[in-house]
């Protein structure tokens, strides 16, 4: 069939102009039943159009707010215009400042420290750490490590130090208690570290000033401690009523406060059953308290099948202003408690959110359950992720990224193996990425084999095998000052763009 010369005529324009102008004037040219015959032709095809890239900036800077923090660096390939659009600062800020809960400065940022950042967090939500270093501790050392932001506290052997380093500049402080001591156990937050010796004396070492200051309490003070910011809380139970001290570290002062009244005085009716943990929050001026029963039902009469969490809220100035509680979730298996106890408060983002660890028994046995508590409005709830964990596994998670370590013990060769790996991200189906293993011989551990893991978005501290491994996700950090190669019989290899030490064979 001969081509219409209209046809041919419409083939012969040369400019993308012409030819729409001659479809202008086609269109005019058509009849309602014609109009029918094209639109049936029109639906039939798909057609591409960019509707991000003809938006004005701020719809587009409002779209990608809802989208993943690496999204708008993945997709700026699709177009000069998208280029354009998502290089902006004044996308990328809001973005930043959402995941880091407002506490980080980014007035000033350039697309490069965006860039920066937005790496950092794309490789702690994917599991791939930038390097790792180790270093080791001795056994039983879980209580006398922590992390706060960018700050690593361990107290590595013989016990009569601490150590503070600054994972993401290097400096390193050092510090002791007068006579150089045995160090019990230590408490940290992003600007003071709390310490004691045997004897319970308290130190407590203010990053910034450097400066330390001794608080000489009666042991009978020192049964619960928590620390925030520049405010450091503890206490004990004196005569069947709770007494706590709170020490301020800009006034350099503390005072002492007594809780016996209701429903408080009730809940102290057996302290040798009772188990409790403070969280205070410096910038509300007051402090949660939370008590679980640790006991047998037959010696205080609690009801071993509705064991719960009580927490209250209550001022710097002693005045009780909330009561809740939190009844912990029995399975089919287990329909009874004999007593739990908190083990660990630990921060999963900066906005008052808490990974809270609860050792339950029952039967002569026990577990860790753990669950989210949301300070702002004071709620307990379950991870997505996981709901228990047994001796073989610890689980970690910071905002909706969740990391596990596995412990297996293999007969033939008597050694047990780690591994530390990536679980998922909330709201996705479960995807375990490995991160780090490590193996050593039973013979070498002599005993050492506590496992514990400690988070946030920049580093991860594992505790295991008798060493320390500080894995680092953050672009500029200095990890390698935590331990040498030396130390840690570990030697560093190159790997692509990643920097890791990996372990040797003789590695004791």
């Amino acid at each position: 069939m001969a081509t219409p010369a209209f046809v041919d005529a419409f083939r012969a324009l040369q400019t993308s102009t012409a030819r729409a102008h001659a479809i202008a004037a086609l269109a005019h040219e058509l009849s309602p039943y014609e109009w029918r015959q094209l639109q049936a032709l029109v639906d039939a095809r798909s057609f591409h159009f960019d509707i991000v890239g003809t938006l004005p900036a701020e719809l587009v800077f409002h779209i990608f707010s809802y989208l993943d923090i690496s999204t708008p660096f993945r997709l700026q390939t699709v177009s000069r215009r998208w280029y354009s659009l998502l290089r902006s600062t004044d996308l990328l800020k809001p973005a930043l400042r959402r995941w880091y809960d407002n506490t980080l400065p980014l007035e000033d940022a350039s697309y490069e420290d965006c860039l920066q950042r937005a790496h950092s967090i794309h490789r702690f939500r994917t599991g791939r750490p930038i390097e790792v270093a180790a270093t080791k501790p001795a056994p039983e050392s879980s209580k006398r490590i922590a992390l706060s932001e960018d700050f690593f506290i361990h107290v590595p052997y013989p016990y009569r130090q601490v150590r503070l380093t600054n994972l993401r500049t290097g400096e390193d402080w050092r510090m002791a208690t007068e006579g150089r001591e045995l160090i019990d156990r230590i408490y940290a937050s992003n600007e003071l570290i709390a310490f004691w010796n045997q004897a319970q004396t308290c130190y407590i070492f203010d990053y910034f000033a450097r400066q330390r200051a001794k608080l000489r309490l009666p042991p009978s003070m020192n049964k619960f401690r928590g620390c925030r910011e520049r405010t450091f809380i503890c206490g004990g139970i004196l005569n069947q009523h709770i007494e706590l001290y709170l020490w301020d570290l800009d006034s350099q002062k503390g005072r002492t406060l007594r809780l016996d009244q209701p429903p408080l005085d009730s809940a102290i009716t057996s302290p040798q059953c009772l188990d409790i943990q403070l969280l205070p929050n410096p910038s509300s001026k007051t402090f949660t308290l939370f008590s679980t029963k640790t006991c047998e039902a037959r010696w205080c009469g609690h009801q071993v099948d509705s064991m719960s969490i009580d927490y209250y809220v209550i001022t710097f100035d002693g005045q009780l202003v909330q009561q809740n509680k939190f009844v912990i979730p029995l399975t089919a298996e287990i329909t009874e408690l004999a007593g739990a106890s908190i083990t660990s408060i630990h921060p999963i983002d900066r906005k008052g959110g808490y990974r809270i660890s609860v050792f339950c028994r029952y039967n002569h046995n026990g577990f860790t359950h753990m669950f989210n508590f949301d300070e702002s409005i004071q709620a307990f709830s379950m991870p997505e992720q996981q709901t228990r964990s047994a001796e073989d596994v610890r689980t970690a998670w910071w905002k909706d990224s969740f990391y596990q370590i596995h412990v297996r013990e293999t007969v033939q060769t008597k050694s047990m193996s780690f591994y530390f790996d990536h679980i998922g991200i909330s709201g996705q189906d479960p995807k375990r990425t490995l991160c780090f293993q490590d193996s050593a011989s039973l013979d070498d551990m002599d005993g050492g084999t506590d496992i514990a893991v400690l988070l946030n978005d920049r580093f991860a501290v594992v505790q295991a095998f008798k060493r320390l491994y500080v894995f680092s996700f953050a672009v500029e950090a200095k990890t390698a000052n935590v331990g040498t190669a030396e130390e840690s019989g570990l030697e560093n290899e190159q790997m692509g763009d990643h920097v890791l030490w990996t372990v040797t064979s003789n590695t004791r």
